[in-house]
C-alpha cells in the first residue's frame, strides 16, 4: 500500500486549492491529532493553505464585480442567440444554408461550451472564436449573421476592456503570489507525506489504511481532471486539423 503520485503543475489554481483543501480535511478527520496535527510540519502546511485560500477569494471578488458580471451575461446572451440561429439553420431546406450552419457549428464546437467556462477561459475562447469567424465570411453572409457577430464582437470588446482595466492592479500581484505559494505548499505537502510514511513505518500500515485509500482516491480524481482536459484539447486540435 503506497501513496499515488500527482503532478501538481498541471492542476489549475482552483483544482490545486481544492486538492490541498480536501487533503487537509482528510488529515483532520482521520488521523490522531497527537500523531500529526500538532506537528510543525503539518501546521506549516495548514497555514500555507489558508493563505492561498485568502488570495483566491480576493481574485474571485475582483473578477465577479457587478459591472463585469453584467457585461459577461450580456455577451453570453448574444452568443447563445447566435448559437441558436446556427442550430436552427441546420434544419433549413436549403442545402447551402445547412452546409454553412454545419461549418459555423464546428467553429463553435471547437471553442466548446463557452457560456459555462470560468471568466478567464471564456474570454480567451471568445476571442479565438471571433478570430475564427473571420475565416467564414461566406457562411456568415449566407445565414445573414453578420449583425449578430458584430454585436458579439462589440459586447466582447467591452467586457475585455472592463476586465483588463479592473484586474491590472488588483489581481496581477495576487496571481504572482499564488504562483509562488503553490510551490511552497506542494513542498510542504511532500514533507507531510514523508512524515506520515515515517509514522507508518513505526506504527504499521493498519492504522493508516483508510487514510491511504481515501487520499489515493482524491489523487486519482484530480489526475482524471488532468486527463480529461488533455483529451479535450486533443479533440479540439483534431477539429483544427480537419478544418
Amino acid at each position: 500500500m503506497r501513496f499515488e503520485a500527482i503532478h501538481f503543475p498541471k492542476l489549475r489554481n482552483e483544482e490545486h486549492y481544492q486538492f490541498h483543501n480536501e487533503f487537509d480535511k482528510l488529515i483532520e478527520n482521520t488521523l490522531d491529532e497527537n500523531m500529526l496535527i500538532k506537528s510543525h510540519v503539518y501546521i506549516t502546511y495548514h497555514f500555507l493553505l489558508i493563505d492561498i485560500g485568502v488570495d483566491l477569494d480576493s481574485i474571485k471578488r475582483t473578477a465577479n464585480s457587478d459591472e463585469i458580471v453584467i457585461a459577461d451575461e450580456d455577451r453570453d446572451a448574444i452568443f447563445q442567440s447566435l448559437n441558436e440561429n446556427i442550430k436552427t439553420a441546420l434544419d433549413d431546406f436549403s442545402p447551402q444554408k445547412k452546409q454553412a450552419a454545419t461549418r459555423l457549428g464546428m467553429v463553435i464546437n471547437k471553442n466548446f461550451n463557452l457560456a459555462i467556462m470560468p471568466f478567464d477561459e471564456e474570454a480567451l475562447a471568445m476571442n479565438n472564436l471571433l478570430m475564427d469567424f473571420n475565416n467564414y465570411q461566406n457562411e456568415i453572409a449566407i445565414l445573414g449573421l453578420a449583425d449578430w457577430i458584430n454585436e458579439l464582437r462589440i459586447k466582447n470588446n467591452y467586457y475585455n476592456s472592463l476586465k483588463r482595466d479592473f484586474l491590472i492592479e488588483t489581481s496581477s500581484k495576487t496571481l504572482s503570489r499564488i504562483k509562488g505559494m503553490r510551490l511552497l505548499i506542494d513542498a510542504a505537502y511532500m514533507k507531510v507525506i514523508h512524515r506520515i510514511n515515517i509514522m507508518i513505518f513505526v506504527n504499521g500500515k493498519y492504522p493508516f489504511s483508510y487514510f491511504i485509500n481515501k487520499l489515493n482516491l482524491l489523487i486519482e480524481s484530480h489526475r482524471e481532471l488532468i486527463t480529461q482536459r488533455q483529451e479535450h484539447n486533443f479533440k479540439l486540435n483534431e477539429v483544427l486539423v480537419d478544418n
